[in-house]
């Protein structure tokens, strides 16, 4: 589903003509966005009552991906697009999209910019290219890998924003709290070794290395043996002392890869002891958080957002993701950390002064834990206040839908809170 603008804007005239004339049955185009969300709206409608559906009905239904700009409707098209996964709708947006990883893709195929939360290691990476318009849209329609990108625009002239980004990046590393340390592990989101601005993905076949990272970080400062800890790297019983070796190789070799000489060894070894990560060499983003959360509880109002904002900054997604699914404790600390961020930002939107502000924090809260209540009561406050009813009830809709989906229904404080407000309006 798209609007004939933005399929010239993705295609081309020609291919978005040829598109609408080849494709007339896998394709819905729109005059406008407005019309378009409100084709989306439509859709979203008639798939919720899939979810109370068997898995056969559930599975029938027919992916739909939105192909839109989100100027001038973005508050609209997020709001259905938040509960979009578990209707099977997804969205390729075309221009600045502050609630999602915005990527610029010149014309062969190289990223050359990536912004969001999930922008990490994507910059320098060749997305896959498509040459014909028919393609194009058949591929955008059919299922795909993840990580494959599609071409959106060539990209001329970013040489300014490249530097722009690169001094931005730059600015950002030295405003971490004086660690003075030349590597820091990654933990959030994506595992990846970073030194400077250049990140190296930690990616082991069964998730060893990373959990055995994650392990190490847990335990700053301590020594870890390996014996008895086998069956959190290992959880299916399959660990071996030559897959001991080879996580440990791994490790060594991923943070001199990124420091491109040789250090000191970054994984200490006390015999008949453990293993503990060298922390004169290197530093970890959970450390770090933990670190700034700590300072932040003490801190007055105006170093407090400062801390605070420093460590929403390092959350780039659950800890260890990708790994903790298979790992309860890699899984119980996911959350633990996905709670502490959305209060961080819960709190940071308390400190706002500008309510606009203050809502995209809470929105950001949101999307880390989406069954936050409390996240959930001071959103519907805020778009209150803004006189904004129809988020407000969308607000509420979602913490149903959230709840739902993890068996449990809202307190009896939320639900008087959303009737309070919407009787107000």
């Amino acid at each position: 589903m798209s609007t004939r603008g933005d399929l010239a804007r993705l295609l081309g005239e020609a291919g978005a003509a040829a598109l609408l004339a080849d494709k007339p049955d896998l394709l819905h185009a729109a005059g406008t966005s407005g019309e378009a969300l409100t084709f989306l709206g439509g859709e979203m409608v008639t798939r919720s009552g899939l979810l109370d559906e068997t898995t056969t009905e559930r599975a029938a239904a027919l992916p739909l991906l939105c192909v839109l700009s989100g100027e001038g409707e973005a508050a609209r098209l997020r709001a259905d697009l938040r509960v979009g996964a578990e209707r099977a709708v997804g969205a390729l947006v075309l221009g600045d999209w502050p609630h999602g990883t915005t990527l610029a893709v010149d014309s062969a195929g190289i990223v050359v910019d990536a912004t969001g939360r999930h922008a990490a290691g994507l910059v320098g990476v060749r997305a896959a290219l498509l040459d014909d318009a028919a393609d194009r849209i058949t591929s955008l329609i059919t299922p795909r890998a993840t990580g494959q990108v599609v071409k959106a625009a060539d990209v001329e002239g970013r040489d300014d924003e490249r530097q722009a980004a690169s001094e931005d990046e730059s600015q950002r590393e030295g405003e971490r709290e004086g660690s003075g340390k030349a590597v820091m592990v990654r933990l959030f989101g994506e595992c990846s070794i970073q030194c400077g601005g250049e990140r190296s993905l930690v990616v082991s076949e069964f998730g060893d290395t990373e959990a055995l990272l994650g392990l190490l970080a847990e335990n700053r400062g301590i020594w870890l043996p390996l014996e008895g800890s086998e069956t959190k790297i290992w959880p299916n019983g399959d660990q071996s002392a030559e897959r001991g070796k080879t996580v440990k190789k791994d490790i060594r070799a991923k943070v001199k890869e990124a420091l491109g000489k040789a250090y000191a060894d970054p994984l200490e070894c006390a015999r008949g002891t453990g293993y503990r990560l060298n922390a004169d060499l290197l530093t970890c983003d959970v450390w770090e958080f933990r670190d700034l959360l700590t300072a932040a509880s003490t801190a007055a109002s105006a170093e407090q957002r400062k801390l605070l904002a420093r460590a929403v900054r390092l959350y780039e997604g659950p800890f260890l993701q990708g790994v903790n699914a298979s790992r309860l404790w890699a899984a119980d600390r996911a959350r633990a950390y996905s709670r502490q961020a959305a209060e961080a930002l819960t709190t940071l939107a308390n400190l706002e002064d500008d309510p606009a502000e203050a809502v995209q924090l809470l929105e950001e809260a949101a999307d880390i834990v989406p069954t936050s209540e409390n996240v959930c009561k001071e959103r519907m406050r805020r778009y209150a206040e803004l006189g904004r009813p129809g988020a407000v009830e969308s607000c509420y809709a979602q913490l149903v839908d959230a709840l739902k989906a993890a068996g449990k229904r809202p307190n009896i404080h939320t639900t008087q809170t959303y009737q309070q407000l919407t009787t107000a309006v």
